[in-house]
């Protein structure tokens, strides 16, 4: 992916981790394989994405990188929500090392944590009904 950017416009300059799912599910009702998927997509995808772009720029000397995080990092929602959670507060904490880490660089790195955002995936929310 960001070889094929950095070929096509000759340089990355923002990279917006933003892919994320939840199983919902009670930590217990999760079997491994629904774990490590949400943890692969929200936190595993994250890190390697934000792994291949700091070369390219930390070459440019210039970056900014976006982690999109949750309201579900800071505070508690619901019962099916565990992995999701830990996944989503372990962004904040990578932001964090990530601005001391690729500061220096002149990369700019932030954490957006938003609250229940209309999607297919919160479609459950709107009612108050998880399915």
């Amino acid at each position: 992916m960001v070889r094929i950017v950095k070929d096509r416009f000759g340089r990355v300059d923002i990279l917006v981790n933003n892919a994320s799912i939840n199983v919902l599910k009670e930590l217990e009702k999760m079997d491994t394989p629904e774990i490590e998927q949400i943890i692969a997509v929200n936190l595993r995808g994250t890190i390697l994405c934000t792994r291949y772009v700091r070369s390219v720029m930390k070459a440019q000397n210039y970056g900014k990188i976006i982690n999109i995080a949750s309201v579900a990092s800071f505070i508690s929602c619901l019962p099916v929500f565990s992995v999701y959670c830990a996944t989503k507060g372990a962004i904040v904490s990578l932001t964090r090392e990530l601005v001391t880490e690729l500061g220096k660089h002149k990369i700019n790195v932030n954490a957006v944590a938003p609250g229940p955002v209309a999607t297919a995936m919160t479609g459950w929310f709107a009612d108050g009904k998880i399915k």
